[in-house]
C-alpha cells in the first residue's frame, strides 16, 4: 500500500513478530553495551554497581537474554559517557 505519493503507507506495515529477529535486536544490544563498557575499563560487577544492577543483571542484557529497562539504559549511557547512543 501507498499514501498516494508512491510512499509506502507505515499504517499498514505489520510489526515484526519474528523471534529471531527480535532475539538478533537484543544481541545486538548487548554487544554494543559490552563494547561500551570494555572501552571504559569496567567489569561487569563494577559497571553493575555504577548503575544500580547485579553482575547477573548485566550479564543477561550483554548476552541478550534479558531486554534492559530504560532506566538501565539511562544510566548505561551516562556513566559509560556514550552521549545518547545506548539510551
Amino acid at each position: 500500500e501507498t499514501d498516494g505519493s508512491g510512499n509506502q503507507n507505515w499504517d499498514s506495515v505489520e510489526e515484526i513478530e519474528d523471534e529471531e529477529d527480535s532475539v538478533a535486536v537484543l544481541e545486538a544490544v548487548g554487544r554494543q553495551i559490552k563494547l561500551w563498557r570494555q572501552g571504559a575499563g569496567l567489569s561487569q560487577t563494577a559497571f553493575g554497581s555504577a548503575i544500580g544492577y547485579s553482575e547477573a543483571q548485566v550479564y543477561k542484557v550483554e548476552a541478550g537474554k534479558r531486554i534492559p529497562k530504560p532506566d538501565f539504559l539511562e544510566k548505561a549511557d551516562a556513566v559509560l559517557k556514550a552521549g545518547g547512543k545506548l539510551a
